[in-house]
């Protein structure tokens, strides 16, 4: 009589006959919300961590910042001076004593050159006076060339001059245009402690007062020079 066979159950799969338990519903939601908790709470971890590990240095020191930046200070700034500094005096400068002329006074008889009659026309002589300051007896010393000058009178504007180029011994002294010529330049050679002769430059002789005399208005002349006191000066 055929037997009653019983097929096993699909492989590996084991079916029970009975009803399947089940868990109850508030279980399951409990254990559920569980799972989602643990869950975020760990990718909240790998988060801070890899944000932590970013900023810390590689020798686990505290993160590198940046350095304020340092202001500079030029060391070729200046201070500026006070200006409550007080403002030195300037030293008053003396006059020149050639800025009004100088006075030739004659060794030998204490008189000035002068022009005849104070300011005279050109052509005028030149004689020995009583010194008085006047201008007439005011002679301006310009540089004419090397060791020489022309003798311009402070009140004519006119040079010191021998009467018509000549060279002759007592040829006279008078007053003329300056025009440069060399019978306008003259030699003041020294000749003792504050003492002078005139010479002539283009003659070569010395400005004289004839025979030596001692009068007021006697006319001046050129001479060979023999250095007698009617030929020495004095230039103050």
């Amino acid at each position: 009589m055929p037997t009653d066979e019983v097929s096993p159950p699909p492989g590996g799969t084991l079916y029970s006959s009975g009803p399947r338990s089940r868990l109850p519903r508030g279980r399951t939601l409990l254990i559920i919300l569980t799972v989602s908790v643990v869950g975020m709470l760990g990718l909240v971890g790998v988060l801070v961590g890899t944000a932590l590990g970013k900023n810390s240095r590689a020798d686990g020191g505290p993160p590198t910042g940046t350095a304020a930046p340092t202001a500079t200070v030029s060391a070729t700034e200046t201070a500026e001076p006070s200006q409550d500094e007080p403002t030195p005096t300037p030293e008053a400068t003396p006059s020149s004593p050639t800025s009004n002329g100088r006075i030739l006074r004659l060794v030998h008889a204490s008189l000035c050159l002068d022009v005849v009659n104070g300011v005279a026309p050109e052509g005028a002589a030149v004689q020995q006076a009583e010194c008085s300051g006047s201008q007439s007896q005011h002679w301006l010393s310009t540089p004419a060339g090397e060791g020489t000058v022309t003798l311009v009178n402070a009140g004519s504007g006119m040079c010191l001059d021998v009467y018509n180029l000549s060279t002759d011994d007592g040829a006279a002294i008078i007053q003329w245009t300056c025009n440069g010529g060399p019978n306008q330049q003259w030699r003041l050679t020294s000749v003792g402690t504050g003492q002078v002769t005139l010479v002539s430059v283009h003659s070569d002789k010395c400005l004289d007062v004839p025979e030596a005399s001692t009068a007021p208005g006697t006319k001046i002349q050129q001479w060979t020079c023999n250095s007698g006191t009617n030929q020495t000066w004095t230039v103050s």
